[in-house]
């Protein structure tokens, strides 16, 4: 199907990217996926004596292969997935919109940012940063 890249499919799917991390040395910590499911973050620990592995993934084939086929492209367009993205996009952009509004320009916001960084932080003055 044309709505898939091969790259993300086969090389970037949880179980590939768990197995690069681990066959570089590292165990997986956390794996977490974002609600529709396009953005992972996989956490990793660096390990003394990891296992040398292959880079072999059994069955991870066959995995993606059915799930493709089990998805049709009506079965897409009925489902809230196509839709839910750019309304995320379009609150997002609404929000950081209405966020920045009082601002002069892109030095204010990061000076802002600064200035409630250094607060946090128990030194904050409120000055400009040059």
């Amino acid at each position: 199907m044309s709505r898939f890249h091969a790259a993300h499919l086969y090389n970037f799917n949880q179980r590939t990217l768990e197995t690069m991390g681990e066959k570089a040395g590292f165990t997986v910590h956390q794996t977490t996926l974002s609600s529709d499911g396009g953005v992972m973050d996989t956490i990793f620990r660096k390990v003394a004596n990891a296992a040398q592995l292959t880079g072999e993934i059994p069955g991870n084939y066959e995995r993606i292969q059915a799930n493709l086929n089990s998805h049709t492209r009506l079965g897409h367009y009925l489902s809230p997935h196509p839709y839910i993205r750019p309304l995320s996009k379009l609150r997002q952009h609404l929000e950081e919109t209405r966020a920045i509004k009082n601002f002069q320009d892109g030095r204010d916001v990061l000076d802002s940012l600064v200035a409630g960084i250094a607060r946090t932080e128990g030194g904050g003055n409120g000055r400009r940063f040059d």
